[in-house]
């Protein structure tokens, strides 16, 4: 005797009943939503990228014209970083939970010796006040500061 398939109508609770059934299994996908603002110089900073990292996952935001963030994040502790080009990037750590959660960031310009890296140090600071001083000594006694600098004279080319 041929094997009946059952009808749709009648395939349809036992269909319900496993998604009741394997539902219990199924992970939380809770996610409460992280939000807040970035500003520098007491500015909003616009397009500035904030970064959510917990174990293998990774969400990123950026600022809005107003420097307004805003994403969802599941339960947990995460590490977040604030990066914007030029400035100095700020990290910190987040505990979500079911409630929403806004952290303000305030984002710092690096000083000259962290721009400039390895290029800095006593030798440069030094050499670079003192030719500092000696050019403003000149100005204030009125000499041409322009006396030392090199200058080329480039002849014509006649042997065309």
């Amino acid at each position: 005797m041929p094997k009946r398939a059952l009808p749709k109508r009648a395939r349809f609770p036992f269909f319900i009943l496993g998604i009741l059934i394997l539902a219990p299994g199924i992970p939380s996908l809770d996610a409460a939503q992280y939000s807040g603002s970035v500003r520098a110089a007491d500015q909003p900073v616009p397009g500035a990228m904030v970064t959510a990292k917990q174990g293998d996952s990774k969400v990123i935001a950026y600022t809005d014209d107003n420097g307004c963030y805003s994403m969802d994040l599941a339960a947990g502790t995460w590490d977040l970083s604030v990066e914007m080009f030029e400035f100095t990037t700020s990290t910190g750590k987040v505990t979500i939970t079911e409630a929403p959660a806004r952290k303000e960031w305030v984002l710092e310009m690096p000083k000259l010796r962290e721009r400039l890296g390895a290029a800095v140090g006593a030798e440069t600071d030094e050499a670079t006040a003192g030719a500092m001083a000696a050019a403003a000594a000149a100005v204030e006694m009125g000499e041409d500061t322009t006396a030392g600098a090199a200058t080329a004279v480039v002849a014509p080319d006649t042997t065309r």
